[in-house]
């Protein structure tokens, strides 16, 4: 029991695991976590009776190969992501769920640098907003992308209105 966090990892170049454990009754969020990391939280891991029944993740940019898989909570964004992961993969499995909160995003790629090209390949993956009510901004695939895949997602509860009335934008797009 936390009266916030159960577990707060923050830092960005030092890992931590967790398995086999047992998140209960904390007062607010069970894990607040450094996206880079996320495979290091185990799929064993019990979640219940928690302020806030997600996983907040630390706004960042990732550039490392990362895989999300669906550890029975959603994962909840602090505040934009943003993929430059180049050729490095990120991937989301299927049952995975990622929200975000109102006037956020998924940054995929630049407009600026061509150094700085973004990925992502999802299936079965739900983006969302952390409050519905309220929404969030979508996904903005940028000028400098690599190819990205979404296969059987589902996005939803998007207002749109900073890059138009479109739930994904994509910029100079061919």
């Amino acid at each position: 029991y936390s009266s916030n966090y159960g577990i707060y990892h923050y830092h960005d170049s030092v890992t931590a695991s967790v398995s086999g454990c047992t998140f209960q009754n904390n007062g607010g969020y069970p894990l607040y976590w450094n996206p880079q990391f996320v495979a290091s939280i185990g799929n064993d891991n019990s979640f219940s009776g928690n302020g806030v029944q997600r996983i907040l993740l630390k706004s960042l940019i990732l550039t490392g190969a990362v895989t999300w898989s669906n550890k029975g909570i959603p994962y909840e964004m602090d505040a934009d992501l943003t993929l430059h992961n180049n050729a490095n993969e990120f991937i989301m499995q299927p049952g995975t769920e990622l929200q975000f909160k109102n006037g956020r995003r998924l940054y995929i790629g630049d407009n600026n640098y061509t150094t700085e090209r973004g990925h992502i390949i999802a299936t079965g993956a739900t983006f969302c907003a952390a409050n519905p009510a309220q929404g969030w901004n979508g996904l903005a695939f940028q000028a400098f992308t690599l190819p990205s895949t979404l296969t059987g997602c589902t996005i939803k509860q998007v207002n749109a209105a900073p890059l138009g009335a479109a739930t994904i934008y994509c910029d100079n797009t061919v």
